[in-house]
């Protein structure tokens, strides 16, 4: 029996998204990713109209990269911002299919020094933040997931590195301003949306690495999404201990959209 999509009640549905029990068609998974990254965005009370935006590709996270390339676009569209993508050399086969022949494309080169996930995280971070500054670009839009920057922020707290815990902020207000656009979607949705948009799933090309000091927890983490939502609000409570003098949420859920 073909189940009807929670959400619009007329088709079929196409997955089942087991962090809200939904099931969801084709169109409407469109629609549900589109307004999640919408919220994100509006999170940051920021962005306006007529901005220069920049979208960065990595090969820290290519599959959220080409899906960044695809929706932020789109919410952005009616606010009449400019659209500019940078991608690693070596990834720009893969996005033939998501370029509108009106945007700015660049590449970029670049090899993480790092050896542990949140290092190579910050790294990404100020490449694609020196990107921007450098272009003159007001928003930077980076494609980490949630996981991918749990992952980060636990590992650091876990080998008591306060200097790395901000790997995991979805927001740096840096000048410009850096947003992980993906931030509120599990990795569970993702690579499903990925999958039936017919995205190639890349796998992600990098020596960082995610275990460190923390190994029984992150294989205890895997791709779950109960120890994803789970873990984001643990990692807000540790966070507060260890960045010494900052009591505030490591990661703000009480921001204001707009």
């Amino acid at each position: 029996m073909i189940r009807k999509c929670s959400i619009c009640g007329k088709r079929g549905a196409d997955l089942y998204r087991s962090s809200s029990g939904e099931y969801i068609c084709s169109k409407c998974l469109e629609k549900v990713v589109v307004k999640n990254v919408k919220k994100t965005l509006g999170k940051t009370r920021r962005l306006t109209t007529g901005m220069n935006i920049l979208i960065y590709g990595t090969w820290l996270s290519p599959i959220e990269s080409l899906i960044s390339m695809r929706i932020v676009p789109r919410v952005e569209s009616k606010y009449k911002t400019k659209i500019s993508i940078i991608i690693p050399g070596d990834m720009l086969n893969y996005t033939q299919n998501l370029i509108k022949s009106q945007w700015s494309v660049s590449t970029y080169n670049y090899r993480f020094k790092g050896k542990q996930l949140a290092e190579c995280v910050l790294e990404d971070i100020e490449n694609a933040r020196k990107i921007g500054l450098e272009s003159g670009f007001d928003v930077v839009i980076t494609p980490y997931s949630r996981l991918l920057l749990i992952k980060a922020g636990l590992q650091a707290i876990l080998a008591g590195r306060k200097d790395l815990i901000k790997a995991s902020r979805p927001f740096h207000d840096t000048g410009p301003l850096v947003i992980s656009a993906l931030f509120g979607l599990e990795k569970e949705l993702i690579l499903k949306y990925a999958f039936i948009r017919g995205l190639p799933l890349l796998e992600p090309k990098h020596s960082c690495n995610e275990m460190g000091s923390g190994n029984i927890l992150f294989n205890l983490l895997k791709d779950s999404h109960e120890v994803e939502f789970n873990s984001l609000r643990t990692l807000e409570i540790l966070a507060e201990f260890a960045e010494t003098g900052n009591h505030s949420s490591f990661i703000s859920s009480s921001e204001e959209e707009h």
